[in-house]
C-alpha cells in the first residue's frame, strides 16, 4: 500500500479501509513508496499479535559497532527493525491520534504507552533507503533466480 502522504492523519485515512476489510483486528502497514509492495506476512508477527502484543516488530541482531558522537554504544540486545510491523488496528488508529512524531508506527505506539514485541527478523529482508541498498536487493534477487 503506498502513503501519498506521509502525514500522520493521511497515514489514518488511507489505513481505514485495510483496517475494515481485516474486520479490524490486524494491520501491516508498509513504509515502502510504491503502488506495487506485496507485504509479506510473518507467522511470528501474526501470532504475537494475536497472543496480546500491542506492536510486534521483526528485526536482526546488530551486527555493526555503533557509536554516539562521543563515546561507543553496547550493541548487545540492540536490533536493526524491519518490516512488516503488526498491530492490532485499534492500537495503531490510537497511536495515530496521539499526534506524535516517529520513524516508524510501533515508535508511535510505544509513545502512548504500548508494548513492543521484537521477533526474529530475517537478514535478507532489506530496508531500501540509500542507492547502494537498492544495488544490494538486485544483487540477492539475482542470486536467488528472482
Amino acid at each position: 500500500m503506498a502513503t501519498p502522504d506521509p502525514h500522520p492523519d493521511a497515514l489514518l485515512d488511507a489505513l481505514r479501509p485495510v483496517v475494515e476489510a481485516l474486520g479490524g483486528t490486524l494491520v501491516s502497514p508498509d513504509d515502502a513508496d510504491g503502488d506495487d509492495v506485496m507485504v509479506k506476512w510473518d507467522d511470528a508477527v501474526v501470532a504475537a499479535v494475536r497472543d496480546g502484543a500491542d506492536a510486534v516488530v521483526p528485526g536482526v541482531p546488530v551486527s555493526d559497532s555503533l557509536r554516539r558522537e562521543d563515546r561507543s554504544v553496547d550493541r548487545e540486545g540492540m536490533f536493526a527493525v524491519q518490516t512488516p510491523q503488526g498491530f492490532p488496528a485499534a492500537t495503531l488508529r490510537a497511536a495515530h491520534a496521539g499526534g506524535g512524531d516517529a520513524s516508524d508506527d510501533a515508535t508511535l505506539v510505544e509513545a502512548i504507552g504500548g508494548r513492543v514485541v521484537v521477533v526474529e527478523g530475517e537478514a535478507d529482508n532489506l530496508k531500501i533507503t540509500r542507492p547502494v541498498d537498492l544495488l544490494v536487493a538486485r544483487e540477492l534477487l539475482d542470486a536467488s533466480g528472482g
